[in-house]
């Protein structure tokens, strides 16, 4: 297997991990499908907290939104009480997906976006997400429970229950925002 191929299964599997467990400060940033992207974003934009964006922004769109001043720019041009509508596919790539799967390697949204001014009038943008797709094999192996002398009774021993193995295998995306454009422009 070449180097490039050991990095990409790992930043696969980082993903994957990041994804799985991007819990922050109570609420889930989510960059697993384009829906939880575009609210993830909202989200970081509304709180101004820069920590999740190379998770959540293009390349490009970092330049734009990546720092605390384009966070606050970015809040500025959603609103407030801001709703993200249904992603909708516009384009896909097809290639080559990994562990012998042929299918989209690429599918690029659009969804729009509205909320409200502080003044009180329509903000509405259309937020474009790009989603990298992987077809991934995932597999852990049980686990026995962990047995502790029961105090209680000073007779044996009491065992957690035992983990199961468990596999599972399929798409998986990593999308990101790569643009926030206001409607009109």
């Amino acid at each position: 297997m070449s180097t490039a191929s050991k990095r990409f299964r790992t930043l696969v599997l980082v993903s994957l991990g990041l994804s799985l467990t991007g819990c922050v400060l109570g609420v889930t940033l989510d960059h697993g499908n384009p829906t939880n992207t575009a609210q993830s974003v909202v989200w970081t934009a509304q709180n101004g907290w820069v920590g999740p964006v190379p998770q959540l922004l293009t390349d490009s769109a970092r330049t734009a939104f990546g720092t605390k001043a384009g966070l606050k720019s970015l809040r500025d041009q959603l609103g407030k009480k801001v709703t993200v509508g249904p992603p909708r596919l516009v384009s896909k790539r097809e290639g080559d997906q990994g562990n012998g799967h042929y299918g989209d390697v690429k599918r690029y949204f659009s969804a729009d976006v509205s909320g409200l001014t502080p003044q009180g009038t329509p903000a509405k943008s259309t937020m474009l997400i790009v989603c990298r797709v992987y077809y991934l094999k995932y597999y852990q192996q049980g686990e026995s429970g962990m047995c502790t002398f029961d105090e209680t009774t000073r007779r044996g021993y009491t065992c957690a229950a035992s983990t199961p193995e468990s596999s599972w295998q399929g798409e998986s995306e990593d999308c990101k925002v790569s643009d926030v454009i206001p409607k009109g422009s």
